[in-house]
């Protein structure tokens, strides 16, 4: 019966009050869903920028060295686990090297501006793009290898187009029609997938 009374307040938009904490849930859900937004967001663009750049430079060196480094860095990044590589992560560049804070979102002494906050978002943010990336990367380059074998293509380079202009002018804006739904799918896996890298960096 507490059970429903629960769920029909929730309805409503009454999560009810946290024991632990006091509060009203909803507050103290809002209140750090904010931290997973900034972290999910600046994965995302992340594995999008650098995921369709990768692709489509792998596609159009099909088979040469970089289409191999990259395929190569691909899977690396794929088999993973975005918490594993975190702690990696932690261990490598954080207590060895001391060039990245080793948890939290803000730093406890000093300024809390965005130059810290970067600091402190550099490492969860790649550890949780890492993966999405990969999976960008390889679909991207299918669609292109796609495109790049449409007439279409032909006909700019029988014009003289330039190669550049025909790989990221003519030939990745066709493409986007498949690669925009892949990324809208890795949105939701960035945003699902950041709950396991707040836990590692105590974000």
């Amino acid at each position: 019966q507490r059970y429903f009374i629960w769920l029909g307040n929730m309805l409503t938009g009454d999560f009810g009050r946290s024991f632990a904490l006091n509060r009203p849930v909803l507050d103290e859900v809002l209140e750090r869903f904010n931290a997973t937004l900034v972290l999910a967001g600046t994965s995302f663009i992340l594995c999008s920028v650098v995921g369709v750049a990768a692709g489509v430079v792998s596609a159009s060196r099909q088979y040469g060295l970089a289409d191999k480094a990259i395929t190569f860095a691909v899977l690396l990044g794929i088999s993973i686990p975005s918490f594993f590589l975190g702690m990696m992560m932690i261990l490598i560049f954080a207590v060895n090297l001391r060039w990245f804070p080793v948890s939290g979102m803000w730093p406890i002494y000093g300024d809390r501006d965005l130059a810290a906050l970067a600091n402190h978002l550099t490492m969860p943010a790649l550890a949780l793009a890492v993966v999405a990336t990969g999976v960008v990367a390889r679909l991207s380059r299918s669609a292109m290898l796609e495109v790049l074998r449409q007439d279409f293509i032909r006909t700019a380079r029988a014009k003289g187009v330039h190669e550049r202009s025909v790989i990221w002018r003519h030939a990745l804006r066709a493409a986007m029609v498949s690669i925009i739904p892949v990324l809208g799918i890795q949105a939701g896996f960035v945003l699902s997938g950041a709950v396991y890298i707040e836990i590692v960096f105590q974000w």
